[in-house]
């Protein structure tokens, strides 16, 4: 999963390291799993022109895009209480919008969030995984572009 913080510093700030790490995405490097959660955030932004951008590289070479209806039905599924698990995350310090993201990652199993998220996801990625694992979730790495 690649959070909206490295697809806005490519766009938006022209950050090179973002550009490079969305080059290798382009050039079909990744598979990209998008959550509802992220389009959905992108609704309420302001700047037309780059939430249009934004949204247009996640349909692009998302290999998958998440529905909230895929959540709820792969949450039950698996028995796991999607928002029991954010609360804990959040009471951890992760940010709301970030404990889904982790959640999703978590249920669907994917290998990574590629984030330059260090105050409420990387220095809590401990934490983070002892709580995924004490719900009977999988533990998930996040990363920053850098590490992969």
């Amino acid at each position: 999963m690649i959070d909206l913080d490295i697809v806005t510093t490519a766009l938006w700030d022209k950050k090179k390291e973002s550009l490079e790490f969305l080059e290798r995405v382009k050039k079909g490097k990744f598979r990209v799993y998008t959550p509802f959660a992220i389009l959905d955030t992108l609704s309420s932004w302001r700047y037309e022109s780059l939430k249009d951008s934004i949204k247009g590289f996640y349909d692009v070479y998302s290999t998958r895009i998440i529905s909230a209806e895929e959540y709820v039905e792969k949450s039950s599924g698996l028995k796991i209480d999607g928002k029991k698990v954010a609360d804990a995350l959040s009471k951890a310090g992760v940010k709301e919008e970030d404990a889904l993201l982790v959640v999703i990652s978590a249920i669907f199993e994917l290998d990574a969030i590629v984030t330059y998220n260090r105050k409420h996801l990387h220095i809590n990625k401990d934490r983070i995984n002892e709580i995924l694992r004490r719900h009977g979730l999988n533990e998930i790495s996040i990363l920053l572009p850098s590490g992969l």
